[in-house]
């Protein structure tokens, strides 16, 4: 269920990208995220691992290591919810 939800997102930030062609990647990937988890998006707001304002890959990489993290956390809450 989890790797859905990074689907789900990952599939966000090509149609924003789309969408706004001119914004910045790091722009795309945090907006993308308000839209889809705006809870996880406040969460790393201003943080070293917002990718708004991502001047390096190494952000970017952060972002995509916790946001992944975070997912599969909350799947399995919701999971266990569920089950």
């Amino acid at each position: 269920m989890s790797q859905d939800r990074v689907t789900n997102y990952l599939k966000e930030v090509v149609e924003y990208r789309r969408l706004n062609p001119t914004h910045r990647h790091g722009q795309a990937l945090f907006n993308s995220l308000y839209k889809c988890h705006g809870d996880l998006a406040n969460e790393i707001r201003g943080t070293d691992i917002d990718p708004y304002y991502a001047v390096d890959q190494d952000n970017i990489n952060r972002f995509y290591s916790w946001l992944v993290i975070k997912l599969q956390e909350d799947g399995n809450e919701h999971n266990e919810v569920e089950g």
